[in-house]
């Protein structure tokens, strides 16, 4: 890949911003924001994430910068609420998965009343189930994986799952 036409870092910001201006379907705002955040500009950060989340609401990586803000600034409600909505959008996301599990860990009782209605619970699928596996909470995918299994009966990728951490298990 050549880097002949990239912007030298220190460049690259107001660059980003320059064709954003010129082209608002690149959905720019992210990197911008991002950017805006590692160099400590705070509420440059939100204006531009709030700024894309009134044009594009489903714009989940704005909310994964939104997130990022309120933990810093110790707003934690504010925190999970924007890492669900990431995870809500996009299960697929480990950082705001791993984020959400530090900030508000599931209590057993949450759990038992999430099983009486399946299907409701944005935890329960197989990037949660992974996540919970690599950092050895073996039972807790397991649970996973046999929820989804109950769903999705056969799922040849999910048998095969389930079965390596139950053989891990023992």
């Amino acid at each position: 890949m050549s880097t002949a036409n990239v912007p030298p870092e220190g460049e690259l910001l107001p660059a980003l911003e320059r064709l954003r201006d010129r082209r608002p379907d690149l959905h720019l705002e992210y990197p911008i924001a991002e950017r805006w955040l590692a160099r400590g500009e705070v509420e440059a950060a939100r204006a531009i994430c709030e700024e894309g989340l009134r044009s594009k609401p489903d714009y989940y990586q704005l909310h994964l910068t939104l997130g990022k803000i309120a933990e810093a600034e110790a707003r934690m409600d504010d925190a999970i609420a924007a890492y669900r909505a990431v995870v809500a959008a996009c299960p697929a996301n480990l950082y705001a998965a791993r984020r959400l599990m530090e900030l508000a860990p599931i209590e057993p009782t949450a759990v038992s009343s999430r099983r009486s209605a399946p299907g409701h619970d944005p935890f329960v699928n197989p990037t949660m189930a992974q996540l919970y596996a690599s950092q050895g909470h073996t039972g807790k995918a397991i649970a996973i994986y046999r929820t989804l299994l109950r769903r999705n009966p056969g799922d040849p990728a999910l048998v095969a799952r389930l079965a390596a951490l139950e053989q891990e298990g023992s």
